[in-house]
Order: C-alpha cells, then structure tokens, then sequence
C-alpha cells in the first residue's frame, strides 16, 4: 500500500492572485484611512507601490501552503507595519517629501498662522502667498492651513469695509492707506478677489461722500468767491489726484458752482446797465472763468457758463453799436464792433461756428455802414444861416 502524497507547498495561482488583489485593495484602503487621520487624502504611485508590495510580501507569506498558525499571523503584522511605514516614510516622487516630512511641514506652517496677528494683513497675504506656491503634491493635506488663511481674510475684509465706512471724508490719508490694504488683500499677492466687492463698495461710498464733502464746501461759498474757488480746489485737486473715479465727479460739482455764480452776476443786468460797460464786465468774469483752479484741465471746460457771458456780452455790444448808429457815428459804432469782435473771438472759436457767425455779421455790418459813410461825407446843414439884411 504506497503512502498518501505530501501537500503542496508555496502559493498555488489561487492563493498568489488573493495576495495580489488583498495588497492592492490594502494600499488603495489607506487612503481613507489617512484621511480620517488627519493627514490628507493625498496618494502617489511610489507610495502605493512601496505599502502594496509590503502587504503582498506579508500576504505571500501568511497564505503559503504549510505554514502555522503563528508564522501566518506574524507575516500579516508585518505587512501591515511595512505598508504603513512604506505609507508614512516613502518620497511621493523623484524630490518630493513623503507623508511624514508634508505633515511636520503643515503643522509647522499651522502654527505659524495661529502666531500671526489677526490684524496683521501683510502677515496675512504673505502666508497666503507662500500656501499658493507651495507644491500640490500635498494638497488636501494643507486644506485646514488654507481654510484657517480664508477665514482670516474674510474678518481682514470686514474690517477693512468698516475701515472706510468710518473713515471721514476729508481723511484722505486714511482713505489712500485702506486702498493699499486693499489691494494688498485682493491683488497679486493676497488674491481674495472673491472677497473684495463689499470692500470696494465702501471705497466707493467713501469717494462718494469725499466728493460731496468738497462740493459742499463749493456751494457754502459766497457767489462770486473767485478766489474762495482757488482757495478750495487745492483739497478738490488733492481727491482728484488720489482717486481717479473722483475727477469727473468734482468737475461736475465745479461746473455746477461756476454756472450758478455766473447767473447770478447775469442777473444784475436785469435792472439795466451801461452797455460799454457792461461787456468789459462780462470779459473780467470770462477771463477770472477761465483762470480758476478747475480740477478738468480741459481748456472747454465752463462752457456754459462762457457761453452765457458771451451771449450778455455780445447784445450789449449790439445795443452800444445801435446807439451810436441812432447819433449818426457810424465810425465808432464800427469801433465798438470790432472791439467787440477781438476781444471775444477766442470765446467764439471755443463755442461754436453761430457764436463766430454773430461776431463777424456785427463786426461787417457796421464796417459796411462806416465805409458808406465816409464815401458819403459829412452831412450838409439842412439851411443856410440867413443873410444879414444891409
């Protein structure tokens, strides 16, 4: 009778493929597991490879054929403790950390956050910026240094809209060093762009209520106050030169004054003037309109306001010419008019080919009657003196 035969020993292809597939899904299964830890959900192929070939050797070995009970079970904890450590301590690529190196790192950059003043924004935005350049190899496992910086930039933005909202508008220095933070917050460096449009609407307001402040101080002035203008536009240049935005709204505030000013000194004609010298009047104003301070470099600017004193200007000329035409002076009714006509003719050519129009059919009509005129002669008594009886 022969003897039974011995049992296979080794792996059969059953048993390697169970090891294979248990090694896989165990290096794969530490994934989660890390996260739950704390560390991230991060994995690289070296990693992988690394914790699976120390479960399939363990495997390997806990599933021959032969072995006992506990060689079988001392084989599993190592490959569990090499998988781990192969987890832990293995490069994530060529020049990369690994698990551990990434984890002192992040705790390290942890603390250095909580260290950080609540209220200091370049510590803030340069942290920030260190997060962002840092290598993505780790990623998830920096999240809570990165949703630590986010939170803290929310507050930073909070308080910079509160920074503006109680800003006073004639603290323009106050307003400029807000505008730095905040593009310091939502620029290149910081880039909590998400973050900025309550912040930029409180710079907004700010520059609005800056602006009626300086308009204000416009309209407090006594009509006229040419140089109370010039007085006050150096705080409107000023706001002008900081904040772009505002410019175009202190000009508009300007033309307002300049145009309410103008009416005003218009109406004194309304109780009747002397021509003459009303339309040398009309050009001091022109001429002081044109000299002030005005936040719009423009030379059109005030238009308006030329525009009226030169129509003012231009009827007085007329009734002063009319006058003179009346008393048969029709050289200085032509004087007048040509006077006129120099003396405006820069105004014109500003406001327009019917202002030139007017100017030259005033300054021609009263030439043409001048030359006639003089072709004329001067006019013959209308009767003789009667002859002395003898």
């Amino acid at each position: 009778m022969s003897a039974a035969p011995a049992p296979p020993r080794g792996l059969t292809p059953v048993r390697w493929f169970a090891a294979a597939a248990a090694a896989a899904a165990g290096a794969f299964g530490l994934v989660p597991l890390t996260a739950a830890l704390g560390y991230g959900y991060d994995w690289h192929a070296p990693r992988v490879a690394a914790a699976g070939a120390a479960l399939f050797l363990g495997l390997g070995i806990a599933l021959r054929a032969g072995v006992g009970w506990p060689s079988r079970g001392l084989a599993l904890l190592a490959g569990l403790g090499g998988a781990a450590a192969a987890w832990w301590w293995v490069p994530a690529g060529s020049g990369g950390p690994s698990l551990a190196a990434a984890v002192a790192d992040r705790d390290a950059a942890a603390r250095q956050v909580a260290a950080a003043p609540p209220d200091d924004l370049a510590a803030l935005v340069s942290l920030t910026a260190r997060e962002r350049a840092r290598p993505g190899r780790f990623r998830s496992l920096y999240d809570p240094v990165g949703n630590d910086l986010y939170l803290r930039a929310e507050a930073a933005a909070a308080a910079l809209a509160e920074r503006f909202r109680q800003t006073s508008p004639d603290d323009l220095a106050a307003y400029l060093r807000a505008a730095d933070d905040r593009l310091l917050l939502y620029g290149p460096p910081g880039g909590y762009s998400v973050l900025d449009p309550p912040v930029l609407a409180a710079a907004r307001d700010w520059v609005a209520r800056a602006v009626a402040a300086r308009a204000a101080e416009l309209r407090d002035l006594r009509p006229g106050d040419w140089d109370g203008f010039d007085r006050t536009a150096v705080a409107r240049h000023a706001l002008a030169d900081a904040v772009p935005g505002a410019r175009a709204l202190l000009a508009e505030a300007e033309e307002f004054e300049v145009g309410r000013w103008t009416n005003a000194f218009l109406k004194q004609s309304e109780g009747g003037v002397v021509p003459g010298a009303w339309r040398l009047a009309c050009g001091l104003v022109r001429d002081r309109v044109g000299e002030l301070r005005a936040v719009d470099p423009a030379a059109e600017r005030f238009l308006a306001s030329r525009a009226a004193l030169f129509l003012s200007a231009h009827e007085a000329a007329r009734e002063e010419c009319r006058a003179h035409l009346e008393a048969g002076r029709y050289a200085a009714a032509f004087g007048v008019a040509r006077a006129h006509a120099v003396e405006w003719f820069a105004t014109a050519e500003m406001l327009g080919p019917a202002e030139r129009k007017g100017l030259a059919d005033l300054r021609d009509g009263y030439r043409y009657l001048a030359v006639l005129a003089e072709k004329a002669g001067p006019a013959p008594d209308p009767a003789p003196a009667p002859r002395p009886r003898p």
